[in-house]
Formats: C-alpha cells, sequence, structure tokens
C-alpha cells in the first residue's frame, strides 16, 4: 500500500520487511538464487558486517572483517547458543544470525551456495541526500557520500565532531562550565547527534532536539548499568538540563552542516503557507507521475457528555473545520512529505529499472534496498541511475513552483539559489547506498 506521500508499505503487520529486527530476520525470499561470483560472495560478507555494525569503514574492510571472525560467525550459525556474543554485540542481532546461517551454507558450498536472504544496501541519511541533490549542495552532498570517496563519510560522526569542539570551548567561559565538563565525562559519539540530524530536513525542531538527546542519555545510562551495576551518571538528576544544553550546540552544528537544505526547507515552508493563506491545499506531481495533496484541515475541539455505566463521561473529540485549512501544520509538513515523495519515487523507479534489467525479488524500506547477492551489483547501478534522472534529468523542486504556482494564479518566491555540486558522481560513489 501508498501513503498520500507515495511511500510503500507492506500490506502484512508485523512480519514484513519493515518489521523489527526479529521480523527481518526471520524472512527470507521464496526464492533462492545462487551467489555464482566473488562479487556477490563478498556482497554477502559486506551485509554480514553492516548488520553486526561494522559499517563506516570501507567494502574490503568489511569483508575482511567477515574473514577475520569467521570462525565465531560460523559457530554462530551451526549453535548459535553456544555463544551468544551475536546477541549481545550486534547492532542487528537476529540479522546477523541470519547471515551467519549463510555464511555456512556459503563455506560448505562456494559460489554454488543457494541465498535466500534479502542483502541490503542503505541511504547515508536520505532526507539530506534528496535535498542536496535538488539544490547542487555539495557540502551537504560530500557529507551523505553523493561524491566519490576512500571511505564511507558520516554525517553523524562529522555534527558531533563540531559539537564536541564548541562543548570544550564552553570550558573557557564562565557559564555552563560544569555542564561542558559533565558531558565530557559523559562522553558524546555519533549515536548522541544522530536522531536530532537524522530529522532535521523533515521539520524538526530544538524542541525535538532536546527531547531526543534526553532519550539517548537514558538509554545509555540503562545499558551502563546492565554492564556495571555501582555505574553513577555523571548527568544524574540534571538529564533535562543537560539535553537542553546540548542540543543548542548540535542544532548549531546541524545548521553549519546542511546550509543549503535549511534554505530548500525554509523555501517549501513559505511557499505553503502562501497557498494556506489563499486556504488552498499543496498539490504537486512526482518525476513519476505520482500525485501528491497536503491538505490538513483546520481542527476544532468539541466537548460531548455520554455515559459509562451509572458515570458521566465528558469527551473532547476533534473535528475538522469545513474548507478551513491549518496553516501551521501545512508549513511544518511541507519539507518531509516533499523528502518522502521524492523517495518513494526514487524507490518506484529503482524497482521498475531493476526488474527491467532482471532483478526478480526486493525487499525495500524507504531508503533501505534489499535483493539476492548476485542482484546487488545491478540493483546499485540501477538506483544510481534513477537518482541521476530524478535530479539531474529533471528538477522536482521546479516542478513543485510551477504546479503551485499554476493552483494560486501568481508566483511563489525565487527557487532557492543551486550550488555546484555535480550529481553524475554518484555514479561513481561506492558509498552511496552501503
Amino acid at each position: 500500500s501508498m501513503d498520500f506521500r507515495g511511500r510503500i508499505y507492506p500490506a502484512p503487520m508485523y512480519l514484513n520487511p519493515q518489521g523489527n529486527s526479529l521480523a527481518k530476520g526471520l524472512l527470507k525470499f521464496a526464492d533462492g538464487k545462487p551467489l555464482g561470483t566473488n562479487e556477490a560472495a563478498c556482497e554477502l560478507a559486506i551485509h554480514g558486517a553492516n548488520t553486526f555494525g561494522y559499517d563506516k569503514v570501507s567494502m574490503q574492510e568489511r569483508v575482511d572483517w567477515v574473514v577475520e571472525n569467521q570462525e565465531r560467525i560460523l559457530q554462530a550459525g551451526s549453535d548459535p547458543m553456544g555463544d551468544l556474543w551475536w546477541a549481545k554485540e550486534a547492532d542487528d542481532p537476529w540479522g546477523f544470525l541470519a547471515f551467519c546461517n549463510e555464511w555456512v551454507g556459503y563455506c560448505e558450498n562456494g559460489y554454488d551456495h543457494v541465498s535466500f536472504i534479502p542483502i541490503a544496501k542503505d541511504g547515508s541519511c536520505s532526507g539530506l541526500q534528496h535535498f542536496s541533490a535538488a539544490l547542487r549542495d555539495p557540502l551537504g552532498g560530500s557529507a551523505v557520500n553523493l561524491l566519490p570517496t576512500d571511505k564511507p563519510a558520516d554525517i553523524y560522526q562529522t555534527v558531533i565532531n563540531k559539537t564536541i569542539v564548541k562543548v570544550r570551548d564552553d570550558l573557557t567561559r564562565n557559564e555552563n562550565i560544569d555542564l561542558a565538563q559533565a558531558w565530557l565525562d559523559f562522553g558524546m559519539t555519533r549515536k548522541t547527534a544522530k536522531r536530532t540530524t537524522m530529522t532535521r530536513v523533515y521539520g524538526s525542531t530544538l524542541f525535538s532536539a532536546r527531547a531526543f538527546i534526553q532519550e539517548y542519555i537514558m538509554d545509555t545510562d540503562a545499558k551502563r548499568r546492565q554492564e556495571d551495576l555501582s555505574y553513577v551518571s555523571c548527568l544524574k538528576g540534571r538529564e533535562f538540563e543537560a539535553a537542553r544544553y546540548l542540543a543548542k550546540h548540535v542544532w548549531t552544528s546541524i545548521n553549519e552542516t546542511v546550509i543549503a537544505a535549511k534554505d530548500g526547507m525554509d523555501w517549501l515552508q513559505e511557499c505553503a503557507r502562501i497557498l494556506a493563506s489563499e486556504n488552498l491545499p499543496i498539490i504537486w506531481t512526482t518525476i513519476d507521475g505520482f500525485p501528491v495533496m497536503q491538505n490538513y484541515p483546520d481542527m476544532a475541539k468539541r466537548r460531548v457528555k455520554t455515559k459509562f455505566g451509572d458515570q458521566l463521561i465528558y469527551l473532547t473529540v476533534q473535528q475538522a473545520i469545513k474548507d478551513k485549512l491549518d496553516r501551521r501544520r501545512q508549513g511544518n509538513g511541507i519539507s518531509p512529505n516533499w523528502v518522502h515523495a521524492n523517495d518513494g519515487c526514487h524507490l518506484r523507479m529503482t524497482v521498475n529499472l531493476a526488474a527491467y534489467n532482471g532483478v526478480t525479488h526486493f525487499a525495500m524500506v524507504h531508503d533501505s534496498f534489499g535483493c539476492h547477492a548476485s542482484d546487488v551489483e545491478m540493483l546499485g547501478a540501477c538506483l544510481r541511475e534513477t537518482f541521476v534522472e530524478l535530479y539531474v534529468d529533471n528538477d522536482p523542486l521546479g516542478r513543485f513552483k510551477e504546479e503551485g504556482e499554476a493552483l494560486i494564479g501568481k508566483a511563489l518566491p525565487d527557487l532557492p539559489e543551486k550550488g555546484e555540486l555535480d550529481v553524475t558522481l554518484v555514479r561513481d560513489s561506492e558509498f552511496f547506498f552501503a
């Protein structure tokens, strides 16, 4: 099924490719395909390293990691309860265990091994990939692997590195010295900034950034207490204050990294509010012809009195006001909806092109594309070609502007200025989807 933006969702609940680690680990394709080549075997190994969490290094280093840990991998595949290291240490334990089972088959049968599991290739912060390509932003594009590099760029690490510099600078100032030192003692990793960075191009706010970081503190403390019962957090009792302090630095660091994307978001929001002021929905068409309409009605609250047994119950229900749009929601919703419409378009275009070129089985999760190991090379070529078609052969932001102007009958604000990024270089970017 598809939502109004064209994002695709499986019909079954729970046990589907978009489920949790266990659901994805249990699923296999209905038909297997022999590995056939060394390249396919390497893709299987890379998938194993990715599910374990060893995914911020070169492809060859991921293959080497599997070879170095082969004995434990084979043990996990043959006798998973004998050593639970896969459950304790892997980022995606059930996906990694499914890989271990496949690796046992490969070691026994070589290239003749018939593989059934989906090999996933994930985008690097796909929302920023789409904005960077649409606005030809070389800085943002470099941060999310639109350009060829020897090792994968990691935007979450880039953001937290900038944040750490700001926190250390606070040690030389009179205010926030205690909080700055407490955070340096607590430790900051890419995961500290991941959710805030990931959702920035979807219209998240400084308030949500504070909530994400506070949740990170709680989760980190819980894990550390499991490992050491005597652990006492240096942020204990100050979680809210500490999260609010760090969120400001993370927010500033993100805006220093995704400058063009912020301009694109601001432009979309301005257009949405202009249309909403005329009480008009936002209607546009994706490059592959999918019509999208964002239409958030203004809601009025109404009190309802009812009875539950002998007890009076007062309920508050929300009711749409006829022919009136919510200007705030129209503005806040347009950035994530535009991005999701384009990543849904990219997925559909990729599946169509890959199917035309012989790929028969897919396991798709918005910006994670899965197929048999033997088809990964073809799928990778197709997703790069369709991305070029989406942003080089076409102009989604320009189309959005034209359709918006046709709807309102007057000119909308000028498009944000574009940079010099050569989007065709994505064809040579090994880590675009990796």
